[in-house]
């Protein structure tokens, strides 16, 4: 006897007779598939684009800007929230009804439109080529604990929402980015935390 036999698609429906009621299943679902797709149906269950996920990035983040110009003169460094940071931050939300405005955050496609818009990409943080940008700004989904976010904190560059990016973009004009500042440490009582206690 060779129960892994049972198993395989081809020998249960045709020469083992031992299992009838699977095969007489199995045989029903291969008339409806030559009817229907029903796999693929089934795994899209109607709507295949979600808001924000599959759907265009443009959509919730903004085009790419049509001023090529539009970030010119900026230096950007990017980073991105971890699990930990938006649970924390949560906690202060709840206190601070409008402690920072967040959405949903594509990192490389907020890249894109500062280059689109003339900006300069810095990989990591690099205190000379902040200095010499005439703005350097870290933009990030929310407040959080990166090497380059502390990094940024601690050298006076401000951290800015991507939000900005969003709106400046949808305007097809340079807002000021102090609007949307991100915390360098919020307290409880939403005070900033002093730059040097991050590196006691």
């Amino acid at each position: 006897g060779t129960p892994g036999g049972a198993h395989t698609p081809n020998r249960s429906s045709s020469s083992s007779p031992r299992t009838p009621g699977p095969s007489g299943k199995r045989k029903l679902m291969v008339s409806e598939e030559n009817r229907t797709p029903s796999k693929r149906g089934r795994r899209g269950g109607g709507g295949t684009e979600l808001p924000g996920q599959s759907g265009d990035p443009a959509e919730t983040h903004g085009p790419l800007p049509q001023n090529a110009s539009l970030f010119m003169g900026f230096a950007f460094m990017l980073t991105a929230s971890s699990e930990t940071d938006r649970l924390s931050n949560l906690a202060f939300s709840e206190d601070e009804e409008d402690y920072v405005q967040t959405g949903p955050y594509n990192k490389a496609y907020t890249e894109s439109q500062l280059q689109a818009g003339g900006g300069f990409i810095l990989p990591d943080f690099n205190e000379e080529q902040c200095q010499a940008a005439y703005q350097s700004l870290l933009i990030a989904d929310q407040h959080c604990r990166t090497r380059k976010y502390l990094l940024c904190v601690s050298s006076g560059v401000p951290c800015v929402s991507h939000i900005w990016v969003r709106d400046c973009c949808r305007e097809n004009k340079l807002l000021n980015y102090r609007n949307y500042l991100l915390p360098a440490g919020a307290g409880p009582d939403g005070a900033i935390v002093d730059r040097n206690s991050f590196f006691c």
